[in-house]
C-alpha cells in the first residue's frame, strides 16, 4: 500500500488528477473497447452488467493482465483501439475500458505504473485514482 501511496503523490504533483486535466466520458456510447482477459471472471462481470443496465457494442481485445509481458500488451491493445480508422470494418470504440480482477492492489498499480513507465504516451497513471 505504501507504492500506491507514493505513486499518488508523485502522479498528483504532475497534476494528473486536476480536473482540467481529465477528458470527459461520452454519456451514452455506441461502442466500448475492453482491454482484458478473455477467460476472467472481470469481462463476464463487465459484459453481464453492460447487457443488462447498458446495451452497447462491445469489442474485447484479450490480453493476459498480470505478468511480465502484461505492461506491454495493454499498451499496445490501447495502440490498436487507438489506431483503428473508418476503414476499418469495426466500429471505432468512444471509450476504452482497462480491466483486470483480483490480485492486491500493489500487484494491479504496479501493472498499469510499469505500463505507463514503458510507454509515456499511455495515461495509465488516471487508473490508479480510487
Amino acid at each position: 500500500m505504501a507504492l500506491l501511496e507514493q505513486r499518488k503523490k508523485k502522479l498528483a504533483a504532475e497534476g494528473l488528477f486536476e480536473e482540467q486535466n481529465k477528458k470527459s466520458l461520452p454519456k451514452y456510447p455506441e461502442t466500448i473497447g475492453i482491454v482484458t482477459s478473455p477467460t476472467g471472471a472481470v469481462i463476464k462481470d463487465i459484459l453481464h452488467r453492460l447487457k443488462e443496465r447498458f446495451p452497447c457494442n462491445v469489442i474485447l481485445w484479450p490480453v493476459p493482465v498480470q505478468g511480465q509481458d502484461a505492461a506491454q500488451l495493454i499498451s499496445d491493445a490501447v495502440d490498436g483501439f487507438n489506431n483503428l480508422s473508418s476503414k476499418d470494418e469495426v466500429n471505432i470504440p468512444e471509450l476504452i475500458i482497462i480491466a483486470r480482477g483480483g490480485g492486491s492492489i500493489e500487484a494491479v498499480s504496479y501493472t498499469h505504473l510499469r505500463a505507463h513507465e514503458t510507454r509515456e504516451d499511455r495515461v495509465f497513471r488516471l487508473l490508479l485514482e480510487k
